[in-house]
């Protein structure tokens, strides 16, 4: 397994898990934590958090989707 299937498989790892968490949880785990987080940052997913829900939850799936084609990529190149 070389280090480039790794760390695919990682972000693809961390980008499922948040997806999921943030299916789960909603907007409090959206906005969790975003006082440490740069300006721009912070307005960019105070806006999305505000967005209707079926718009937010695509934008999740598709977080996922994203995670699970990556992942995907990284079991091919082993």
């Amino acid at each position: 397994m070389n280090i480039f299937s790794l760390i695919l498989l990682a972000f693809a790892f961390f980008l499922i898990a948040d997806a999921i968490l943030a299916i789960l949880f909603g907007k409090p785990y959206m906005v969790w934590g975003l006082e440490y987080t740069p300006a721009v940052y912070r307005d960019f997913i105070t806006r999305l958090s505000t967005l209707p829900h079926g718009t937010v939850l695509g934008i999740k799936l598709a977080e996922c989707a994203v995670g699970l084609v990556l992942f995907w990529f990284g079991l091919k190149m082993q």
